[in-house]
């Protein structure tokens, strides 16, 4: 990646943590326009991924959801795991924020498949509770009692909190089930 491309993927990456989203956004497009004529795929899609992010968070679901379309099969060719269930969960997001919640729960739960064969237990559970958030949304409440349960057991370095969160889970769900 050149100087030019680095500085406006930091710039971007700065205003994106001020919550400058729209601007992260022009600079990371700025980052993929430079990229796309001098940069390998895997960094093309990486500066289409953070462009989804901030697209998506100023607002722009469209067309975070074309930014990102296709990257997970760039990093899958690249042999990043982590990158491409991260564009995978970038995918989910995006569907999820057009109302395409069989979409996003498809992307999803790629990305929980994709986290748990690399190892990363710690995106595995983030995505774990968006699965458990759209499963609320979608009136599936069991559901999202369990996969949040999940989520919890799968955080790493999980605090003791955490693990009584967890446990009440459990009794949640097998309050539910009768058991």
């Amino acid at each position: 990646m050149s100087n030019q491309a680095q500085t406006l993927t930091e710039q971007g990456k700065t205003e994106f943590q001020k919550k400058q989203y729209a601007a992260a956004a022009a600079h990371f497009q700025q980052c993929l326009d430079l990229l796309q004529t001098e940069g390998t795929s895997a960094e093309v899609a990486e500066a289409r991924n953070n462009l989804s992010v901030a697209l998506l968070h100023s607002g722009n679901a469209q067309a975070a959801l074309e930014a990102v379309l296709g990257t997970e099969e760039t990093f899958a060719l690249t042999g990043d795991q982590q990158k491409q269930g991260m564009a995978l969960a970038n995918t989910g997001s995006a569907y999820e924020a057009l109302k395409e919640y069989d979409l996003a729960l498809e992307k999803y739960q790629l990305a929980v498949e994709v986290f748990k064969s690399c190892g990363e237990k710690q995106m595995r559970s983030i995505t774990l509770r968006s699965i458990s958030d759209l499963q609320i949304k979608t009136g599936k409440q069991l559901n999202a009692v369990a996969t949040l349960q999940s989520a919890y057991a799968e955080k790493s370095g999980s605090s003791l909190k955490d693990r009584f969160f967890a446990s009440a889970l459990g009794k949640v769900v097998n309050a539910l089930l009768g058991h």
